[in-house]
């Protein structure tokens, strides 16, 4: 059996028999819908009839390289090494303090304990936040006595709780932080990006991004460089367990 048997084939190139065997080309094939896969079906027979000696391609796209397992004591390639600390990293997160979620406080932590010893080698760590510009969008997400009128109001409160709350005072004045304008999503009460975030970097700063939850962050991305472009190597952390999620919470099934 050919592949054309199984399927609904309304426009694809037919193999000349005089000629030798060729691959249609991807521009031959218009559509492709599974059919009834039963060999003692009608619509089989006709198919197998009609379009025997035709080719049929399926895969477009190349298929993407499986990363081989690490071996034991395998060096680490340079461009990919996080304790390196002349490397300039970005952590790139989709909520900031005050909001006390996983993705505001978590990012925040690993930015700071991460810039530790790094200034001295010449590197930096810069921790990319969302900025609520709408302050309807403020008021659910901080609350009403937690409104901040522009982004310096917010990052003096987020050093603040670095310094006093987790006791890093070092990283408090070490850590850099950047914003990029958000809007809130409240149907999944989550913060998407209003614009391309990799066209806020600096291309002379950039070696590693660190997304967190990079779901939400490519769900409504703006067109613009990728983040495999932008930086030399990309580590992306989910913060979401689907599968419970999709079990446990209320049509979650739907929105998962």
């Amino acid at each position: 059996d050919d592949a054309a048997d199984y399927f609904n084939v309304t426009s694809i190139g037919k193999v000349d028999k005089k000629v030798a065997p060729q691959t249609v080309g991807t521009d031959d094939i218009v559509h492709v819908v599974p059919d009834v896969i039963s060999p003692q079906s009608t619509t089989h027979a006709k198919k197998s009839s009609a379009l025997k000696g035709t080719s049929v391609k399926l895969a477009t796209e190349p298929l993407l390289p499986t990363p081989r397992t690490v071996k034991p004591g395998e060096p680490v390639l340079p461009h990919t090494d996080l304790s390196d600390k002349s490397k300039n990293i970005w952590i790139v997160t989709t909520a900031a303090l005050p909001w006390m979620t996983g993705t505001a406080v978590n990012p925040l932590l690993r930015a700071a304990y991460m810039t530790i010893g790094r200034k001295a080698a010449g590197g930096s760590v810069t921790l990319m936040l969302p900025w609520v510009e709408k302050r309807s969008d403020q008021e659910r997400v901080y609350g009403k006595d937690r409104i901040f009128e522009n982004e310096e109001q917010q990052e003096e409160f987020i050093r603040n709780w670095l310094r006093n709350t987790a006791n890093m005072k070092d990283a408090s004045k070490d850590l850099r932080i950047r914003w990029y304008t958000a809007w809130q999503e409240r149907a999944e009460n989550s913060l998407y990006a209003m614009g391309d975030i990799t066209a806020l970097m600096p291309a002379e700063e950039v070696d590693i991004c660190v997304l967190e939850e990079p779901e939400h962050l490519n769900w409504y991305r703006a067109p613009g460089e990728s983040w495999t472009s932008k930086f030399k190597h990309v580590v992306g952390i989910v913060h979401t367990n689907y599968f419970v999620y999709a079990q446990e919470q209320p049509a979650a099934f739907i929105r998962a």
